[in-house]
């Protein structure tokens, strides 16, 4: 899987693994970007009202561009990934 920032047509954006299958992408581990009063970003679940994150087909159509991410926030969202992974498995217990 690759990791990358989508910048949509309609001028979202979304972090997530996701791999280009020709017509569409991919994509899993979404997340949204709410920034902070200090200049920084918290990440989101991104559609939380949706199994998002369990993977899905996005047409490429709708995808302006795909940027990759720094290395801080990169580590930043793995870290949040298996923070998220961890709660969704003791809720489940």
């Amino acid at each position: 899987m690759n990791l990358g920032l989508f910048k949509f047509k309609h001028g979202e954006e979304m972090i997530c693994e996701f791999l280009d299958k020709g017509t569409h992408y991919y994509v899993q581990n979404t997340a949204g970007m709410i920034p902070n009063e200090d200049f920084s970003w918290n990440l989101v679940t991104w559609m939380p009202y949706t199994d998002a994150t369990h993977g899905l087909d996005l047409p490429k159509d709708n995808v302006w561009f795909i940027v990759n991410l720094s290395k801080d926030m990169a580590e930043y969202y793995v870290n949040w990934k298996e923070t998220l992974h961890k709660l969704r498995q003791e809720k489940e217990q």
